[in-house]
């Protein structure tokens, strides 16, 4: 192998996405002033979750 090639332990494939929260829970929708952002879809979800691995 020379230094030019990469070795991956994971790759995923899938759509990612952001999950949206509401800031105030169990409000009505109406009454939602904001919402939380987080990375979500299920390949993002793993990807993330591989990195922390130590």
């Amino acid at each position: 192998m020379n230094n030019n090639e990469k070795i991956y332990d994971v790759i995923t494939y899938g759509r990612s996405s952001i999950d949206l929260y509401s800031q105030e829970v169990g409000a009505p929708f109406e009454e939602i002033l904001g919402f939380h952002a987080f990375v979500g879809g299920s390949p993002l979800n793993i990807a993330v979750g591989c990195s922390r691995w130590d």
